[in-house]
């Protein structure tokens, strides 16, 4: 089991081999790494309270036994859970936590995940200045070809968002002719898709072609969410020059992220097929998105009040 924290899906195989000796360990580092390998299978079943119970309790066992490692790899774990139930307010206090253990270590791959995090955190709080210097502070230190592309990217979806559209495409063609990205469909498809999202978003002509690719591509990989997204830029897209046809994307879209239980995409496409039809059914559509924006609030508020009684 020793190479747990590197390969987390061994997680129930460890737990069922060292079940009969639970009961014999004393010692507070040995007690952390069971927690540890309990949040991992927790996490793996989808079982977010519980995974970030064991993790915050793994992270003060070994935060007791000066083990900055595991204790900062506790916190980026808690961290991605915040992050997965929208809460990157907290997500960016757990992470500034983890770098105060992992800055003081020599171990780079955990490190620059978090400034990654931290990148996704501030982007989606706005501050996309700060989200590009932790973009850049990742890519820095990283020294996985494909991680630095996914950093790259990750910058060229702040200049997006921020409008910057020419900067955007800039760094995504460069990456588009990489030879790295031409190996990895996962990256490569993400790479089309925001390009094609960049060039139409410029001059609203250019790009659809691109991210019909991606599609091809994210239907080959069986990547689902990135089909749900792409299907929702193309009904964006769309919106401005055929109707019929982003009302399709946008349907294909729904149905995909209904399939996929993908809340927050069913609701970007709700918003969409409001602007896109009219009387009844887009008052049908608007009376859905209220419900399912009201429905996944409460929600995701109980678990942030969760894990907020779990963490203090």
């Amino acid at each position: 089991c020793n190479q747990m924290y590197y390969f987390p899906e061994q997680s129930s195989k460890c737990i069922q081999l060292l079940k009969p000796i639970i009961s014999r360990f004393k010692i507070n580092k040995h007690k952390a790494y069971f927690a540890g390998i309990l949040a991992e299978d927790y996490l793996q079943k989808n079982q977010n309270d519980s995974a970030f119970y064991q993790f915050n309790q793994s992270k003060i066992l070994y935060e007791h036994e000066n083990d900055s490692l595991r204790t900062g790899y506790n916190l980026l774990k808690i961290a991605q859970i915040q992050q997965s139930f929208y809460d990157f307010y907290e997500s960016e206090k757990t992470l500034t936590e983890a770098l105060l253990f992992l800055e003081k270590t020599k171990e780079k791959t955990y490190l620059s995940e978090v400034y990654n995090m931290l990148g996704i955190a501030y982007n989606n709080l706005e501050a996309f200045d700060i989200a590009l210097d932790f973009y850049n502070k990742a890519e820095q230190i990283s020294t996985d070809t494909v991680a630095r592309q996914v950093f790259e990217n990750n910058k060229a979806v702040i200049h997006l968002r921020s409008k910057n559209y020419l900067k955007a495409i800039e760094i995504l063609q460069k990456l588009k002719i990489s030879d790295v990205s031409d190996k990895n469909l996962f990256l490569k498809t993400m790479i089309y898709h925001n390009l094609g999202v960049a060039q139409f978003k410029n001059d609203n002509r250019s790009g659809l072609t691109l991210m019909v690719s991606a599609l091809e591509m994210a239907k080959k990989d069986h990547n689902e969410k990135e089909i749900v997204s792409i299907y929702s830029d193309l009904s964006d897209c769309f919106s401005k020059i055929s109707k019929n046809k982003a009302i399709e994307y946008a349907q294909l879209g729904y149905e995909k992220a209904t399939e996929l239980n993908a809340i927050d995409y069913r609701i970007e496409i709700l918003k969409n097929l409001v602007r896109l039809t009219d009387g009844n059914l887009s008052k049908t559509f608007s009376i859905q998105n209220i419900q399912l924006s009201d429905s996944i609030f409460k929600v995701r508020q109980l678990s942030k009040n969760q894990f907020a009684r779990i963490k203090y």
